[in-house]
């Protein structure tokens, strides 16, 4: 049994809070002594970016910064240089409070196109049977902590949770993210393991085909209620952080994030040495895992630990799919791997085991809040 890691936050550094100076407060630390939590809501056609102050049962408690410091930038992080160069009256604090239920919260990004990290975490590769991390696109519109998602007939709909983080400039060289201010959140990589299982390479999984597709239809991106700032030493702030999920209340993943294989920056310098390789497929088309650089807002996500639905299926059970394939003369009609993934494809839709309309899943980390989807069928 794994024990509970020791909690420690990346370096929070607190300096003064004074008439003349704000700008000390937009580090990763905020007067109260808590880490510098930001959320995003809608008013009108403006973005207002919320330090959460409070957690709440229904949802958070904060300041409205964009009110406060009159600037609506859609990122959350940009808010920091805003921050930094202005001043703040004394006692103002209470002039810009809000209460914004979970339900009435963005999304913390924008970015559709982000990179992800494929069996990152040991034992998902050994349930997964593919021994070494890989990379891929995940190409999904980011949705709100609180979502319902439609799922499509004949899918295999699983579960991951993950550690995502992202940064306040653009990352072109590995050297780059010893000067960057990074904001984490929690997220669950949703995939459809039927599409997944059709396209992907089964002689070279870790190439990542077909994990694009298998994990970027409409709903696979729900992000946390708010991002946790981190400032200087950003990377030992996974070593805080456990991530947990649960289906209808049952535990089914939980284990530190920091058991990553590839840590964050080890999965930065991979990507960018992919620059401009357009090997992924993506609905029929080849696209990039990055054009030139990490962008700004792009989130980079952590993989995830062991506990999915999917488990990959026995050299057995293949073998045993094979032969039916000869005895019932099916090589009339399909390729022996085109057979052997639509009869486990067929198995895994008859055991009942994966998602289904009505369950309930939550995904949490360690101080970065909750993401919680409701399945639904596609009548409802």
């Amino acid at each position: 049994m794994r024990t509970q890691p020791q909690f420690r936050w990346a370096i929070l550094f607190l300096v003064g809070w004074t008439l003349q100076s704000a700008g000390a407060w937009a580090q990763d630390q905020t007067a109260s002594g808590q880490p510098l939590r930001l959320a995003r809501i809608a008013q009108g056609d403006q973005v207002h970016i919320i330090e959460v102050t409070k957690i709440t049962e229904s949802g958070i408690e904060g300041i409205d910064l964009s009110r406060r410091h009159n600037a609506y930038p859609r990122f959350p992080l940009d808010i920091l240089g805003v921050m930094a160069a202005g001043a703040i009256e004394a006692g103002t604090d209470d002039l810009y409070r809000v209460q914004v239920d979970y339900e009435d919260l963005l999304p913390v990004i924008d970015s559709p196109r982000n990179v992800a990290a494929g069996t990152n975490f040991a034992e998902h590769g050994e349930e997964s049977s593919i021994d070494v991390p890989f990379l891929f696109p995940k190409r999904s519109a980011p949705d709100p902590n609180i979502h319902e998602l439609v799922i499509g007939d004949g899918w295999l709909l699983d579960y991951e949770v993950e550690l995502a983080v992202v940064f306040d400039q653009d990352v072109t060289d590995v050297a780059d993210l010893d000067n960057v201010t990074a904001g984490f959140f929690v997220t669950n990589d949703f995939t459809e393991r039927a599409t997944l299982l059709r396209k992907v390479d089964t002689s070279n999984p870790e190439s990542g085909l077909g994990f694009a597709d298998g994990k970027g239809q409409v709903g696979f991106f729900p992000t946390g209620p708010f991002m946790v700032v981190a400032h200087d030493d950003w990377p030992s702030f996974v070593d805080g952080v456990e991530l947990e999920l649960t289906v209808n209340g049952e535990t089914r993943q939980k284990d530190p994030a920091n058991l990553m294989i590839w840590d964050f920056k080890e999965v930065i310098q991979r990507a960018l040495d992919e620059r401009g390789n357009d090997r992924w497929d993506y609905q029929g088309q080849q696209i990039t895992l990055l054009d030139d650089k990490l962008p700004k807002g792009m989130a980079v996500l952590s993989g995830t630990p062991a506990g999915v639905l999917f488990n990959a299926p026995s050299m057995g059970q293949m073998a045993w799919h094979a032969t039916m394939r000869i005895v019932t003369f099916s090589f009339t009609s399909q390729d022996l791997t085109t057979y052997v993934k639509e009869q486990t494809i067929a198995n895994l839709l008859d055991s009942g085991t994966f998602l289904k309309a009505g369950d309930d899943v939550i995904a949490k980390g360690t101080g970065l809040g909750s993401v919680r989807t409701k399945i639904i069928a596609a009548d409802e």
